[in-house]
C-alpha cells in the first residue's frame, strides 16, 4: 500500500517555510551634498573634454538627440565589417572568431540601444586599439569572443531567464578575464554609449559615468594621472555616501508549482528544471550514453546510497539545500554549539554550507529526487541486461512523452494537476496500493504499463487485465 502523503492535501498550496536573509530597507537620500555634486561636475567636464568615444559634435548630434532604431539594421551587417575586414578576419581559436561574433552581434547592439553608426564608431575605435596594441601581447581567447552573445546573457539575465549563478558561470566560459583587453574595451564602449543617451539624475548613473569614461580614457592611454585619481576619489566618496538599514529576517511561504510525481519507492517528486533537481538530465544522459558496456547498476548504487544517506541521518545541510534547490531563500537550520562564540568566518561557513537543516517537507523532497533517479536507472539497468536489442529499445523510449515514459516504464505515479484529486499511474492492483488515496476521494487513472516481454518492451498484456478483473468480481 501506498501511504498517503499529506502535502497532497492540497497540491496547489504546497510550500516551503524559508527565510528571506537578504531584506533591508534603504534610507533614500535623492542627492549627494553640493560640495560632491560640484566636485563630479568638474570631473565630468575634463572627461568629456577628453571624448572617450571621440565622437565628432555632428555624430554626438546624431547618435544622442536624433536616436532611432532602424529594424532592418541586420541587412548592412556586412556593409559595416567590410571595412574592418582585413583586422578582423583572425585564423579561429576554439572554434570561433571576432568578426563572426561581431556580425552576429550587430543586431544585439541595435537592441541595446546603439544605432549602425554607432557601431560603426565602435569598429573604428577596436581598429584604432588593435593598431595601437599591435606590439603587445592580446589574449586570442579574450579577442575571439562573441561580443552578440555577451550581450544576450546580459539580457536574459536583466530578463529574469537566467539566475545570477547562471550568468556568471556563462561570463565565465566566454572569457577569462576582463581587464585590460580587447572585450573589456567593446564592452565599456557599449556602456558608454547607453549612458549618453540618459540623464545622470542617480549617484549609481554618476558614479558609472566615470567609472566608464575614465577606463576607456585609460585604455587608450589617454587618461592623465591627476585626472585618474580624481575619478577615484569621485567614484569612491559616492559609493560611500549611503545608508543602509537592516532589518530582521524576514519569513517567506515558498509555493511549489503543482507539478508532482509519487516514486516507485513511495516518496513526493516535484519536478524542477535545476540541474541537480531535473530527473530528466538523468534521463537524457542514459539515452545518449553510446557506451553499451557502461554498467548502470552503478548508477542505481549511487543513487540509492544517497537516498538512504538522508533517510538515515534525518537532516540535510545548508549546502545540500542549495545544491538541490539553487534559491534565493534560505532554510531554517539548528545552530551548532560555540555558533554563537565563532567568529563571523565559521559562522557564514555555517550558515552556507554545513549547517543542519532538519525541515521535514525539504528532507522528503530531496529523498524524493534521489529515489527518482534510482528508480530511472533502475529501469534502465534491467533493460540494458535483459533486452535482446538495448538501442532498438531505447530509439522506441526516446519518441515516448517523459511523462509517459515515467508512469508506464518506471512506474512513477503522476498527481493530475489539471483535475482535481486525481492519480495516474500504471500499477496493476493500484486499488489495494491507493486504498488510502481512493477513501478520501482520490480517483485513480489506470494506463497500461509497458513491460519487457521475452526481451522486447511492449504494452502489458490486456487480455491478462480482462481475466484479472473478471476474476475479483466473481469473488
Amino acid at each position: 500500500m501506498i501511504p498517503f502523503i499529506k502535502e497532497l492535501n492540497d497540491p496547489n498550496d504546497v510550500k516551503l517555510k524559508l527565510i528571506d536573509k537578504y531584506y533591508y530597507k534603504d534610507i533614500k537620500i535623492n542627492s549627494l551634498p553640493e560640495d560632491l555634486i560640484k566636485e563630479c561636475y568638474d570631473v565630468i567636464k575634463e572627461l568629456d573634454r577628453l571624448n572617450p568615444l571621440e565622437l565628432t559634435k555632428e555624430e554626438e548630434s546624431y547618435e544622442f538627440t536624433n536616436y532611432h532604431v532602424d529594424s532592418n539594421n541586420g541587412l548592412y551587417t556586412n556593409n559595416i565589417l567590410n571595412d574592418y575586414d582585413e583586422d578582423l578576419r583572425f585564423n579561429r581559436f576554439n572554434g570561433y572568431d571576432l568578426y563572426s561574433g561581431l556580425k552576429f552581434g550587430i543586431k544585439s547592439f541595435n537592441n541595446c540601444g546603439i544605432t549602425n553608426n554607432g557601431f560603426n564608431k565602435m569598429m573604428e575605435l577596436l581598429k584604432k586599439y588593435i593598431y595601437n596594441y599591435k606590439e603587445e601581447q592580446i589574449n586570442k581567447d579574450d579577442l575571439v569572443l562573441s561580443i552578440g552573445e555577451l550581450v544576450n546573457i546580459k539580457k536574459n539575465l536583466e530578463c529574469g531567464r537566467i539566475t545570477i549563478a547562471e550568468y556568471i558561470t556563462s561570463v565565465n566560459d566566454k572569457y577569462k578575464s576582463l581587464d585590460d583587453n580587447l572585450a573589456k574595451y567593446l564592452e565599456l564602449i557599449e556602456m558608454m554609449f547607453n549612458l549618453k543617451k540618459d540623464f545622470l539624475t542617480t549617484k549609481n548613473k554618476i558614479c558609472d559615468y566615470i567609472d566608464i569614461s575614465s577606463k576607456i580614457l585609460k585604455m587608450q592611454k589617454r587618461l592623465p594621472k591627476e585626472l585618474e585619481e580624481k575619478c577615484n576619489k569621485c567614484i569612491n566618496d559616492i559609493q560611500n555616501y549611503k545608508f543602509k538599514f537592516n532589518c530582521k529576517d524576514r519569513d517567506v511561504d515558498m509555493k511549489l508549482s503543482n507539478a508532482f510525481y509519487i516514486t516507485p519507492y513511495k516518496h513526493l517528486y516535484n519536478v524542477s528544471n535545476h540541474k541537480f533537481a531535473s530527473i530528466y538530465k538523468v534521463y537524457k544522459n542514459i539515452i545518449n550514453d553510446s557506451n553499451l558496456s557502461s554498467d548502470l547498476s552503478e548508477g542505481v548504487k549511487y543513487y540509492k546510497d544517497k537516498y538512504n544517506t538522508f533517510k538515515t541521518k534525518e537532516y540535510f545541510t545548508t549546502h545540500d539545500f542549495w545544491v538541490y534547490f539553487n534559491l534565493i531563500y534560505k532554510c531554517y537550520f539548528l545552530k551548532d554549539i560555540g555558533y554563537m562564540d565563532a567568529d563571523e568566518s565559521i559562522k557564514r561557513t555555517l550558515e552556507h554550507m554545513d549547517a543542519k537543516c532538519y525541515n521535514r517537507t525539504i528532507l522528503e523532497l530531496i529523498m524524493g529526487i534521489e529515489s527518482a533517479n534510482a528508480s530511472i536507472y533502475e529501469f534502465f539497468d534491467n533493460l540494458k541486461k535483459n533486452a535482446i536489442n538495448y538501442e532498438e529499445e531505447i530509439d522506441k523510449i526516446s519518441k515516448m512523452d517523459f511523462p509517459d515514459f515515467l508512469v508506464r516504464c518506471c512506474g512513477f505515479h503522476k498527481i493530475e494537476s489539471q483535475v482535481n484529486k486525481t492519480i495516474t499511474t500504471s500499477l496493476v492492483n493500484y486499488k489495494d496500493a491507493f486504498s488510502e488515496y481512493i477513501n478520501r476521494g482520490w480517483k485513480v487513472d489506470f494506463i497500461p504499463p509497458i513491460v519487457l516481454n521475452n526481451g522486447v518492451l511492449e504494452e502489458y498484456n490486456n487480455d491478462f487485465l480482462v481475466i484479472r478483473k473478471a476474476l475479483k468480481l466473481e469473488k
